[in-house]
C-alpha cells in the first residue's frame, strides 16, 4: 500500500488527533537516514548539489516497495564504497552524483514515511489518511485498487481548522516567482495564492528600473547559460534572469536605450511618444519618472487592499471585510485625489476647497482640467467618512473578539489609533515606490555616462564594456532587491498572512533520482 502511495506521488498524509506512527515503518525510516548519513560522508565537503549539469539524467531505482527501494540504495552505495577512487576529474563527478542520487533518494524516502500516520482498528487493519487534489481523484482510485476506501471534499468546517493544506497555483510559468511568496509564509487554504500578480507586476517593475536594451539582452544570455548548464539552484537563476531580462529587452526597446545609446524606436512613428521616455539622461523627464511610480505604487497598493478585503470573505470573516477591508479601500481611494489637490493648493488647508486652479496628474498626465476645488469637495467627505468607519468598525470587532471583556474605552481608543494611523501608512507605503523612478533615472545616468566614453576610441571602447559590465552586475542586483522589497514589505504585508500548510505529497523523484516502481 505504502509503494503504491509513493508511486501516486500526490498523496499528502493527514495530520489529526488519534494517528500513530508504525514500528515497522519507523525501522523502515531509521534505515533510510542511515543511508543519508552515510553517503553524505562519502561526498567532499564543497560539492554543491546545485551545480549538477544538466547534462546528466537523474538515476532510476527500480524496487518493488518501499523495503525493498532502500535494500537498493544500501546494496548500491556499499558498492560505489568499496570501489577505487577514479583517477580523472570526469570520473570522479560522476561518482559523485551517483552518491548524491542515493542520498536524495533516501532523503526522500525517510522525510515520506517518517510522515505516514495509521489508524488501527483492529490487530489486522489499519487505515491510512490523507489529502489528494480534486484533479488527481479519479487517478488516485486505479492506483490504489482494493486499498481505497473512500474520499470526501474538504468541507468549510475543515478548512476552518487551518490544518488543511494548500497548493501554489499550477499557471505555467508562475512558479518562478514562488519563492518571493515564501518570504512571508505559504499560503493558507482560504487565501488567495498571490503568486500569479507577483509574476505579471515583479517583471515589469523590474523592467522600468533596469530598462536598457542591450543590458537586458546580456542578462538574458546570462541565464541561458546558468539554464542550460546546470539543474537545481542554478537553473532556477537561469530562468529567472532570462525572464527578467527579457522585461528589461521590452522596456529597453520602448525607451530607445542600447547600452546607453539612444536609436529610433519605431513606437515614435506609431504612437504620441513622451519625451521623457527617451532612452537619454533629460532633466525634465526626472517629474515624469517620479509621477509614473507613484502612479504605480498607487495601483500595486490598491490590489493589496482588494486582496485583503477578498481574503476576509472566502475565510468569512465579514466583520473584518466591511469594517477593515472594504473600509480601507473607500479611504485609500479618496486620500490619494485629496492628496493631489492639497499638492495642487501648495499643502494649503484652508484654500483647498475654494481653490479653482487645475488638479496635478489629471492635467499634466491625462490632460483633464479638473479643479482642486472640485477634487477636495468630493473626496474629503469620502476620506472622513471612511475614517469613521474604520474607528467605529475597529471598535466593535475589538469589542466583540475574545477579548471582548475589554471595557468599550479601550476598544474605542484602538479603534481610533488605527483610523490615524491608516493615511500615514498610506503616505510612507506609496513614497516607497518612488524607487521606481529613481532607480530608472539613475541607471540612464550611469549608462549614458560609459556610452560617451566610447568617443575615446579604442580606449573608449574597452572602458564602456568594462563599465556597462560593472553596471549591469551592480545595477541587476540593486533593482532585483528593491524590487523585492516592494513586494515582500510594501504589498504582501498588507493582505498576506502566509501561515499556510503547504501540499507536500509523497514523491518518487527529485532533482536526481527516480525511482520505477514495479
Amino acid at each position: 500500500m505504502l509503494a503504491r502511495l509513493f508511486e501516486f506521488g500526490e498523496f499528502h498524509p493527514i495530520d489529526r488527533d488519534g494517528l500513530v506512527q508504525d514500528i515497522d515503518v519507523l525501522i523502515l525510516s531509521s534505515q533510510a537516514q542511515a543511508i543519508y548519513a552515510d553517503a553524505s560522508e562519502m561526498l567532499p565537503s564543497d560539492y554543491s548539489p546545485g551545480s549538477v549539469p544538466s547534462s546528466e539524467k537523474p538515476e532510476t531505482f527500480n524496487a518493488r516497495c518501499p523495503s525493498a527501494l532502500i535494500q537498493e540504495l544500501s546494496e548500491q552505495l556499499i558498492g560505489l564504497h568499496s570501489e577505487s577512487l577514479p583517477k580523472s576529474g570526469k570520473q570522479t563527478k560522476t561518482k559523485e552524483y551517483e552518491i548524491e542520487a542515493i542520498r536524495e533518494a533516501a532523503l526522500e524516502t525517510f522525510e515520506g514515511l517518517n510522515r505516514v500516520r495509521f489508524s488501527y482498528e483492529d490487530k489486522r487493519t489499519a487505515l491510512l489518511e490523507g489529502y489528494v487534489p480534486t484533479s488527481q481523484i479519479e487517478m488516485f482510485r486505479d492506483v490504489t485498487g482494493e486499498y481505497y476506501l473512500l474520499d470526501e471534499p474538504v468541507g468549510k468546517k475543515e478548512a476552518e481548522t487551518e490544518k488543511v493544506p494548500s497548493m501554489f497555483s499550477e499557471l505555467r510559468g508562475v512558479s518562478l516567482f514562488e519563492n518571493i511568496t515564501l518570504m512571508k509564509g505559504f499560503p493558507k487554504y482560504d487565501e488567495i495564492d498571490p503568486t500569479p500578480i507577483t509574476a505579471l507586476v515583479f517583471p515589469l517593475f523590474f523592467g522600468i528600473m533596469f530598462s536598457d536594451l542591450g543590458h537586458g539582452l546580456v542578462l538574458f544570455f546570462f541565464g541561458y547559460l546558468l539554464w542550460k548548464m546546470f539543474r537545481g539552484s542554478y537553473n532556477y537563476w537561469g530562468k529567472l534572469l532570462m525572464v527578467l531580462g527579457s522585461a528589461s529587452i521590452v522596456t529597453g526597446f520602448i525607451r530607445g536605450s542600447f547600452f546607453g545609446l539612444e536609436f529610433g524606436t519605431p513606437l515614435r512613428i506609431l504612437t504620441r511618444f513622451p519625451e521623457a521616455l527617451s532612452g537619454g539622461f533629460n532633466i525634465a523627464a526626472v517629474p515624469f519618472w517620479l509621477e509614473i511610480s507613484i502612479i504605480l505604487g498607487t495601483f500595486h497598493l490598491s490590489s493589496a487592499y482588494a486582496l485583503y478585503f477578498l481574503n476576509r470573505l472566502k475565510s468569512k470573516q465579514f466583520g473584518e471585510a466591511a469594517f477593515s477591508g472594504a473600509a480601507t479601500i473607500v479611504l485609500y481611494g479618496s486620500a490619494v485625489p485629496l492628496m493631489l489637490a492639497l499638492i495642487g493648493s501648495g499643502l494649503q488647508l484652508p484654500n483647498v476647497l475654494s481653490d479653482a486652479n487645475p488638479t496635478p496628474f489629471f492635467q499634466e498626465l491625462l490632460n483633464i482640467d479638473i479643479p482642486i476645488s472640485a477634487v477636495a469637495r468630493i473626496s474629503l467627505p469620502v476620506f472622513l467618512g471612511a475614517m469613521i468607519s474604520i474607528i467605529l468598525g475597529r471598535t466593535y470587532l475589538n469589542y466583540r473578539s475574545e477579548t471582548g471583556r475589554w471595557r468599550i474605552a479601550e476598544s474605542a481608543g484602538l479603534g481610533l489609533l488605527e483610523g490615524i494611523v491608516k493615511p500615514f501608512e498610506f503616505f510612507t507605503n506609496t513614497i516607497s515606490y518612488l524607487r521606481l523612478g529613481i532607480l530608472a533615472i539613475l541607471g540612464t545616468i550611469l549608462t549614458t555616462l560609459a556610452a560617451e566614453t566610447l568617443g575615446f576610441g579604442f580606449i573608449g571602447f574597452a572602458v564602456a564594456a568594462f563599465a556597462n559590465l560593472g553596471i549591469i552586475a551592480i545595477e541587476a542586483f540593486m533593482v532585483y532587491v528593491q524590487d523585492l522589497r516592494l513586494h515582500v514589505y510594501e504589498w504582501l504585508s498588507n493582505f498576506y498572512s502566509g501561515s499556510g500548510i503547504p501540499f507536500e505529497p509523497l514523491m518518487s523523484k527529485g532533482l536526481v533520482f527516480s525511482v520505477k516502481w514495479r
